[in-house]
């Protein structure tokens, strides 16, 4: 499902597809439903989970020549200079967006 975080994919199966399959996180219902508008399809009413295929841990990477060498001193580089900290992630309501929110 690619574009706007899967919604465009999944909207495309929904009205193409005999039998439309989504694959995601395991947020991806709740986190579209609340946090996007104007979607094509119900994620809550249109799909049910039917099985785990992966477990995926998050992680925070930077580049080599960020000044924070681990996770604390990463904390206290954030604490201390929010606005030069930007956040990429995979699109709104990703598992990555709302573990960068979590900051």
């Amino acid at each position: 499902m690619a574009g706007a975080g899967g919604t465009l994919g999944t909207a495309k199966s929904l009205i193409r597809a005999r039998w439309p399959l989504a694959a995601g996180d395991a947020l991806w219902p709740c986190s579209q439903y609340r946090t996007l508008r104007n979607l094509r399809y119900d994620p809550i009413k249109d799909f049910e989970p039917i099985g785990m295929i992966a477990e995926s841990p998050m992680a925070f990477h930077r580049r080599k020549d960020f000044p924070a060498r681990n996770f604390n001193d990463f904390v206290a580089y954030v604490k201390t200079n929010r606005e030069k900290v930007v956040h990429g992630h995979a699109g709104i309501g990703s598992a990555s967006h709302l573990c960068g929110l979590l900051f």
